[in-house]
């Protein structure tokens, strides 16, 4: 078998992913019990994850994020004002003096503020 013509091609064609691959089957001892179709379909699923790597990283790189967090990372909590008997309403006289909610998300050490009901304009924007 001509492996080095093989890998020239398939790295002139840009299949990078595929060439390392091949590389890599190649020197497993029993890659030779695999059918040629799956043998094919490891090669093609190879190269599609590495262009799939190289685009996320590549848009990534163009986001120019500040902070390298994660949806898991975010811890979100509800502060609430403790609840005093003279500030309980009924539903004809409603509750005075409560703050609103304030909603805070905390990304590691950073936190950051929701906008909360009272500092949010009354009248929507024109």
């Amino acid at each position: 078998m001509l492996r080095q013509p093989t890998l020239d091609l398939l790295h002139e064609l840009r299949l990078s992913g595929m060439a390392q691959a091949f590389e890599e089957q190649a020197a497993m001892p029993d890659i030779s019990e695999l059918s040629f179709d799956d043998r094919l379909s490891l090669l093609l699923e190879r190269e599609k994850t590495e262009r799939e790597q190289r685009r996320y990283m590549r848009l990534k790189g163009l986001a120019k994020l500040h902070l390298d967090a994660a949806i898991e990372d975010i811890t979100f909590n509800l502060q609430l004002p403790p609840l005093a008997p003279s500030r309980v309403g009924t539903a004809s006289q409603p509750r005075k003096g409560w703050p609103p909610a304030v909603l805070a998300a905390r990304v590691g050490a950073v936190s950051i503020p929701a906008i909360s009901a009272a500092t949010a304009p009354s009248t929507p924007p024109p």
